[in-house]
């Protein structure tokens, strides 16, 4: 027989759940950097940037093309380490909490 109450307690412990994991993610920072390290960029596990860090040495008006370039691979990978990093602990969270169903990925939902 389907137990709606203890179906509905379990989706309360999800939504708390995931509710801890996203403000835990929100204070915690990731990093991603250029590929020479020059670039350096922090973002929450929220993604949201924090901050940017521009190696002294490149900060010359013919560097502005490479700047822009090195940047946006530095905001890429920060975005995906926090991407990955919130995927990570929202499973980690929520284990246990619903069955195992092949294919379903709440890290999506929330």
């Amino acid at each position: 027989m389907f137990d709606l109450f203890g179906m509905m307690d379990k989706l309360q412990k999800l939504k708390g759940a995931a509710e801890e994991t996203k403000e835990r993610m929100g204070r915690t920072e990731v990093m991603g950097s250029s590929s020479d390290d020059k670039i350096k960029v922090v973002s929450t596990g929220t993604k949201t940037i924090k901050n940017i860090e521009i190696d002294a040495s490149l900060l010359t008006p013919e560097n502005k093309e490479m700047i822009e370039d090195l940047l946006i691979n530095a905001v890429n990978a920060a975005l995906q380490n926090a991407h990955r990093l919130n995927k990570e602990e929202m499973k980690k969270s929520t284990d246990g909490l619903i069955p195992n169903i092949p294919g379903l990925d709440l890290s999506n939902f929330f």
